[in-house]
């Protein structure tokens, strides 16, 4: 899944067309767009892609995966060394494996045109923020209820 906004619709068609003479420039065929409302180029846009795209993820794949991974798209990782690491953890207990320190939701980079707005009635509530992060299927449900 990529998490995007509607102004980059066009863009991501136009790399993924191909026609009889001319290969696509990526292979966009296990590439699925999440689409989100969240205004490019401002300081928020990341944090509202972030909490829109796990949100959405969450509601249309809960049951499909153990594991959810986010992370840019200018990040490579050795998924062999990752599908080991995560091979002796369980997924029914909440595991989130992240390049920070869990921050509480609301704080620095909060954004208050998002729908969730990083708000949790827990003020203990926390999760993890910089990329990559890695969150068992346990520790996505209690993300997801700060969000809601």
């Amino acid at each position: 899944f990529v998490v995007m906004t509607p102004q980059w619709k066009q863009s991501l068609e136009d790399i993924c067309a191909s026609d009889a003479t001319t290969p696509p420039l990526l292979d966009c065929s296990r590439l699925t767009p999440i689409w989100v409302d969240c205004t490019e180029g401002s300081k928020e846009t990341s944090s509202c892609k972030v909490e829109k795209g796990l949100v959405q993820v969450w509601d249309q794949h809960e049951q499909d995966y153990d594991w959810f991974l986010y992370m840019d798209d200018d990040e490579i990782l050795d998924t062999s060394t990752i599908k080991s690491y995560l091979s002796v953890m369980d997924p029914s207990e909440a595991f989130v494996v992240g390049s920070s320190e869990p921050r509480p939701l609301g704080s620095s980079y909060a954004c208050p045109k998002c729908k969730y707005n990083c708000s949790s009635d827990d003020p203990s509530f926390t999760y993890i923020w910089g990329q990559p992060i890695i969150y068992s299927k346990a520790a996505l449900a209690r993300v997801m209820s700060g969000f809601r």
